[in-house]
């Protein structure tokens, strides 16, 4: 004996159960199981949401034409905006990512980083949007990136550094191609802004920036 199958059915088809259980004031994820003279199993597959959170593996910032900013000037701090056109891109492990969905489905996709509170005066608009390269390019390229999915986020200086979570819908796993984001200013050049890279150099303490994906199982 093994984990079972529990389907539901309607006049024409079946589909997979949701178990749920509840308290007073709440409702949660349950599990049905079943048993031989010895042991339980899970009835399975019977869907859950599960949360997971990942790593990021590098960081990079980019100039308006690709080109990758210097290590020693820029350290490997994403940027965007200004009158350069910054480009700043956070990379994550797609491999590990898609066993964590595997045949799941993805609810939404998160990302969270740290602006650097900028000098300049104004309130950068950045938009983030998610790429597709499973490791730091070279050189940058916007063929590598999905704007149909991108979130604009402003930040309100407050004289203070920001973490900040941006949540991005399903779709942003780009069925399962998604290697992390790339922030780009919505005007230059006063949208200039500055995220703490994997790095601690430039004066900038490294951050550990985390995409957390939310699937149904």
């Amino acid at each position: 004996m093994s984990d079972g199958v529990l389907y539901k059915y309607n006049a024409t088809t079946e589909s997979k159960s949701q178990a749920k259980k509840f308290n007073a004031s709440a409702e949660s994820d349950g599990v049905v199981q079943h048993a031989n003279a010895t042991t339980w199993f899970d009835n399975y597959p019977m869907e859950q949401l599960y949360d997971q959170t990942f790593d990021v593996v590098w960081t990079q910032g980019y100039n308006g034409s690709g080109v990758k900013l210097d290590a020693a000037t820029w350290g490997d701090h994403p940027k965007s905006g200004d009158t350069i056109d910054f480009k700043g891109v956070w990379g994550f492990d797609r491999a590990a990512m898609q066993a964590f969905v595997a045949n799941g489905t993805v609810q939404w996709v998160k990302i969270q980083v740290k602006l650097i509170d900028p000098a300049h005066a104004g309130d950068p608009d950045v938009w983030f949007a998610p790429h597709t390269y499973t490791s730091k390019p070279a050189s940058w390229s916007e063929a590598n990136v999905n704007t149909t999915y991108q979130v604009k986020e402003t930040y309100l200086q407050t004289g203070t550094d920001i973490v900040r979570t941006i949540t991005f819908p399903a779709e942003a796993w780009l069925n399962g191609q998604l290697c992390g984001f790339r922030a780009d200013g919505a005007a230059e050049p006063s949208d200039s802004a500055t995220f703490a890279g994997k790095t601690t150099s430039n004066g900038i303490t490294a951050f550990n920036s985390r995409i957390t994906l939310q699937v149904l199982k």
